[in-house]
């Protein structure tokens, strides 16, 4: 089994969760870790993760609004013992770990590219402004 350095999260004085380092994401050695268990906003460190090859663990929560297949792109898991076991299947099954970072490498380039958003979003204005016209 391969080694990485683990994170805990505590709540600080004002009852928020903060790594180690301050922050509510941490970035392991080989895989990324999402343990949310409440929260809003965006995602993007998950996608973040996804087109850095790194493998990611999150709850459900962690990755709301983002379309992902738990096992094919991603390692979902809700409770500490599903979360340490998704953790150690991808450091101890290398075969698991490469699909999950190839699969969830293509679901970030094929949904999720800044060019790829661009150029839908100018196909909306440009349809906007084609109605606009008539």
């Amino acid at each position: 089994m391969s080694v990485c350095d683990v994170y805990a999260f505590r709540p600080d004085a004002g009852g928020n969760h903060r790594t180690a380092q301050g922050h509510g994401f941490q970035y392991l050695q080989t895989l990324a870790v999402v343990p949310l268990r409440a929260g809003g906003g965006s995602r993007l460190k998950i996608l973040e993760a996804m087109a850095l090859g790194r493998p990611v663990v999150s709850t459900r929560v962690g990755a709301e609004g983002i379309d992902v297949t738990d096992g094919h792109d991603i390692l979902l898991a809700d409770d500490a013992d599903a979360f340490a076991a998704a953790i150690s299947r991808l450091l101890e099954e290398r075969d698991l770990w490469r699909s999950i970072v190839s699969n969830a490498r293509r679901f970030v380039e094929e949904r999720h590219d800044w060019d790829l958003i661009a150029e839908q979003q100018l196909g909306i204005y440009d349809a906007i402004l084609d109605n606009h016209q008539r």
